[in-house]
């Protein structure tokens, strides 16, 4: 449920201009951003063992994705740890991961991953045009327009689940990467309600009830990184 108040005298006295659908505006993006972050925090989860953790590969088990454990840092390039890994390189092996599942990595996959993780993106060896292939170097472009690589649509979010690592201090991101049929999800405004205050001159507008849900439906089609920085 998403009320907020519309005040009579406010209404009646405010020089802006449709400020109560600015507001109900305003309270959607508040609603998709809970919701986002909910989803986050659950639905990573729910892929298959093979595709996270630090032995990951159905076939192989030869890719580091990090792990509640032992989380991944994830560096813009000069990787020398064990535990090490260059932008670039981490995201490649969450690609082949993908790759090693049945059907293999489809044409419209992507990557979550938050701001942090971007910037390390755009400043490693993709800052040179001439080796990323684009008509412009990644550091002219915004964290949102970093585009294709290894074969995921890159998305940045900053409402990506963060917790600290097992047994330790370290605060490590879940990121989320996959196949866009491995999870179903729905989303409906059911119900919306103009309601009169009854201790005030005001309404309590838009008043509304949203129901929503998704369910992993292909987990062998998904994945997850555990990274730190």
């Amino acid at each position: 449920i998403v009320p907020f108040t519309i005040n009579k005298t406010d209404q009646m006295m405010s020089d802006i201009p449709s400020w109560t659908e600015r507001w109900a505006k305003l309270g959607g993006i508040a609603l998709a951003e809970y919701k986002e972050k909910e989803f986050f925090q659950d639905v990573p989860f729910k892929c298959s063992v093979e595709n996270q953790g630090n032995a990951a590969g159905l076939h192989s088990g030869l890719y580091n994705l990090g792990s509640a454990t032992t989380p991944v840092k994830v560096v813009a390039s000069g990787a020398s740890g064990a535990n090490e890994r260059n932008a670039v390189d981490i995201i490649s092996e969450a690609a082949a991961c993908l790759a090693e599942q049945p059907g293999g990595m489809a044409d419209y996959s992507y990557i979550v991953i938050p701001p942090i993780f971007a910037q390390r993106i755009q400043t490693s060896e993709l800052k040179q045009a001439s080796l990323s292939g684009d008509s412009v170097s990644t550091l002219r472009k915004g964290l949102k327009a970093i585009g294709n690589l290894c074969g995921f649509d890159i998305y940045q979010s900053n409402l990506l689940d963060m917790r600290v690592a097992a047994g330790g201090t370290t605060k490590y991101f879940t990121c989320l990467f996959g196949d866009k049929s491995a999870i179903t999800y729905c989303d409906q405004i059911s119900l919306t309600e103009v309601k009169p205050d009854p201790y005030v001159f005001a309404q309590h507008n838009h008043a509304s009830v949203s129901i929503y849900d998704w369910k992993a439906i292909k987990p062998h089609h998904f994945g997850t990184l555990a990274v730190t920085f």
